[in-house]
């Protein structure tokens, strides 16, 4: 083969395997949106934990709406005592990933059920996630990162 010709098919599966990954911020990001969560994010929120005994988060992974308010979700997994068993994963939303307590909702039944953080829907804020069109299915697919 010829010097010319493996340098062309090297090129092609270069480009087919970038076409599957984008670099965000320093880290890997599959197609599908699934990008791991920063340790200071997950400390972030989890100061919203109202487990008893004390909570934590792990394993989280963000993912970026698709609709008209554009809204990162990160999905969880709350730990603590009486919830070790895998399983029980929440969903917040938040404008950025840098967000201030004030820009942290609860996007599912169990952030709210485990945590502080209110629902924004139907608040008209930065972070309102009615009307958006995906709001579900963004928040299943945020949760679905964590299998």
């Amino acid at each position: 083969m010829t010097r010319l010709r493996v340098l062309a098919i090297l090129a092609t599966v270069l480009v087919a395997v970038g076409g599957a990954f984008t670099i965000t911020g320093g880290t890997s990001t599959s197609s599908g949106g699934c990008q791991a969560a920063a340790p200071g994010l997950l400390a972030t929120v989890g100061t919203g934990l109202t487990v008893s005994g004390g909570g934590t988060l792990s394993r989280g992974q963000v993912v970026r709406s698709k609709g008209a308010v554009r809204v990162w979700l990160l999905a969880a997994e709350i730990d603590g005592p009486g919830i070790e068993a895998p399983g029980h994963v929440g969903v917040w939303s938040m404008p950025t990933l840098e967000p201030v307590a004030g820009d942290i909702a609860s996007a599912d039944d169990l952030a709210r059920q485990f945590s502080r953080w209110p629902s924004r829907s139907g608040s008209g804020g930065a972070n309102d996630l009615v009307g958006t069109g995906d709001t579900v299915q963004t928040v299943a697919e945020a949760r679905a990162c964590l299998p």
